[in-house]
């Protein structure tokens, strides 16, 4: 939030606004995630989308809101150096067409970059080689075998 807007925001705003991103990424994860994966085989692997997409966007929308709210009356002399076209509604668009710009080029790029790596010229695992470690490294044969965890009474002398 302080990253994309420096407008003051007091504490128990800044704790609601913490709560609320963080409800919208545990959402994310726990609703989103599976839905778009089984929508359209998007698998995020790394959680970006839930953890900085959707909380990014509430921060952009909440920058907006705050910017548009600014008045030269609480914040004096600082009011021209963070809203720099003297209107906070003016700046306040320009907060949303940030957003709009970023997600776009997200949106985009995130489409070239799946295109191309679907081409068939790619060697693209199966389901069940994902998360095989010996399609890329050479193992040794006793990693494979299962091992049987020691229990206390074989440990007693």
């Amino acid at each position: 939030m302080g990253a994309s807007a420096d407008l003051l925001v007091q504490p128990y705003a800044a704790l609601l606004i913490g709560s609320l991103a963080a409800v919208i990424s545990v959402i994310g994860y726990v609703y989103i995630q599976p839905a778009l994966e089984k929508a359209i085989g998007l698998h995020d692997t790394c959680g970006v989308h839930n953890l900085h997409g959707m909380p990014g966007v509430l921060g952009a929308i909440l920058s907006a809101i705050f910017a548009s709210l600014a008045t030269r009356e609480v914040y004096q002399d600082s009011f021209d150096k963070l809203i720099p076209r003297g209107k906070a509604s003016e700046q306040a668009t320009y907060q949303i067409y940030s957003l709009l710009v970023s997600l776009a080029i997200a949106l985009i790029s995130g489409a070239c970059t799946g295109l191309f790596m679907s081409l068939p010229i790619w060697d693209r695992l199966n389901s069940d080689e994902l998360y095989e470690d010996g399609i890329f490294w050479e193992e040794d044969e006793e990693e494979h075998e299962t091992k049987v965890p020691l229990s206390a009474s074989s440990l007693a002398l």
